[in-house]
């Protein structure tokens, strides 16, 4: 079983290094906050996912993600008319979110209602909301 959960967890490591490849040209383990001070509050937000994360509120960090993914998406179609355009600051940081919560330790998962599954779907939720295809061969 930990030799499964491993292979997945490898899995979804290297999904998420293909799609941040994919969106941005390179994929680093760790969102880096953007240079322009407006993006602090983003900044705020994600240390807070990742606390809530390290104790144990996994379902809670990644509703608050969605809703905020949610809220960012449709200020982006109030503003835009043409949502063809993906807010790369902001999908980065969910991949690194996702990145994180995989990282933890199935037994950590375990005991907090989460598994490896969940980032699996989380994840392709994600890319479906922004609209983002990756070849059907390269998922998990």
């Amino acid at each position: 079983m930990e030799f499964e959960n491993n292979g997945l967890k490898n899995s979804i490591a290297g999904t998420l290094r293909l799609v941040g490849i994919l969106i941005s040209g390179a994929w680093s383990d760790k969102y880096k906050q953007p240079k322009f001070i407006e993006n602090a509050a983003q900044e705020d937000f994600y240390q807070r996912l990742l606390q809530k994360i390290d104790r144990g509120e996994i379902n809670e960090a990644e509703n608050e993600l969605l809703a905020y993914m949610e809220g960012k998406r449709s200020v982006e179609k109030a503003a835009l008319k043409d949502i063809g355009t993906v807010d790369n600051t902001i999908l980065d940081m969910a991949l690194s979110v996702y990145g994180y919560m995989n990282e933890k330790e199935d037994i950590f998962l375990e005991q907090n209602n989460y598994c490896r599954q969940e980032i699996e779907e989380g994840i392709r939720g994600m890319l479906m909301r922004f609209g983002v295809s990756i070849p059907a061969d390269s998922w998990f």
